[in-house]
């Protein structure tokens, strides 16, 4: 996967979540330091995107609090939306 610490980080991210929920069958680009129009297909999304829920999941079972639990359903409910 190609720029990605820039897939992963969370204010892209959620912008491709909105991207897709919105255009199902458009592609998400973003401006990255190798490409003024970086492609963020579905599918890496969806990698990334378990990637997170994974990482909150486990913060959330060592700190459980109330940020992290609504975070958490927020992606989960998101995935769904994307499949």
């Amino acid at each position: 996967m190609k720029c990605e610490a820039a897939k992963n980080n969370p204010l892209i991210m959620d912008q491709a979540i909105q991207f897709y929920l919105a255009n199902p069958k458009g592609i998400f680009t973003f401006m990255s330091l190798w490409n003024d129009n970086e492609p963020y297909s579905k599918q890496e999304l969806k990698i990334c995107l378990n990637s997170r829920i994974n990482k909150l999941k486990a913060l959330f079972s060592v700190l459980p609090t109330i940020g992290t639990e609504l975070s958490l359903k927020r992606l989960l409910s998101q995935k769904e939306q994307l499949q």
